[in-house]
């Protein structure tokens, strides 16, 4: 499936037609994305180090709280970064956070109110034996650049001297013109879900995403052929 390549407007229709038509519920999908970004970082993380997952308030969220989730069921040393009270979620992102609270998984909320300075410190006592930082914030919807407090956050992710993981698109990378607002997350890896994006196989844009693996959400090759027609 890496051949092919989706739009922003053309993954929505992915997951509109998926669920409308095609009888898939939207959770199974988000299952079935952070499983197997969980089982792609466990190939690259053969020792099980230590990961943070670094998640906003959308559906890239939710695949972060489902990958954290199977990454421990793996054994990996695993803790959550939320930077957004739980009412902010979305839907899908909420029922998935509400199965990680109750998993023992540490998870770290920020205070968006608190400073860069303060963030900063609270990054790095929770995140100071990391291997890998996890991008879970924004996801391919995201245009323009990153808000406060995200675009601190992406900072301090690309100063880490962690490996860097994106999950569908690097934040702060616009999905289809590969354009760069302010700051993006420089990644070691994007996993990109169903399809590539136009920005991922952009030369331009080759520093932010590192290397490109597609995972399979099962999302059938005949739905994901007609979107991209579409």
């Amino acid at each position: 499936m890496s051949h092919l390549v989706l739009t922003r407007n053309q993954s929505r229709q992915v997951d509109q037609l998926a669920i409308e038509r095609w009888g898939f519920s939207s959770l199974v999908l988000m299952e079935n994305a952070g499983r197997a970004a969980a089982d792609g970082l466990c190939q690259l993380n053969k020792d099980s180090l230590p990961v943070s997952i670094f998640c906003g308030k959308g559906n890239n969220a939710g695949d972060g709280f489902v990958m954290a989730r199977h990454l421990q069921l793996r054994g990996v040393p695993v803790q959550v970064v939320i930077f957004h009270e739980p009412q902010d979620f979305s839907a899908d992102a909420l029922a998935n956070f509400q199965i990680l609270k109750q998993c023992q998984i540490p998870c770290h909320q920020v205070n968006s109110l608190a400073g860069p300075e303060n963030w900063q410190s609270t990054f790095e006592q929770a995140c100071h034996d990391s291997a890998w930082l996890v991008d879970a914030l924004l996801g391919t919807g995201s245009s323009g650049p990153p808000r406060s407090p995200l675009d601190a956050v992406i900072k301090w992710m690309n100063a880490s001297s962690a490996k860097r993981l994106a999950l569908d698109i690097p934040s702060g990378l616009d999905c289809d013109t590969a354009k760069v607002e302010g700051v993006a997350i420089r990644a070691d890896w994007t996993f990109t879900f169903a399809a590539t994006k136009p920005a991922l196989i952009t030369k331009d844009a080759a520093e932010h995403v590192g290397n490109v693996q597609v995972c399979d959400i099962g999302v059938p090759r005949s739905l994901l052929e007609t979107c991209s027609t579409l």
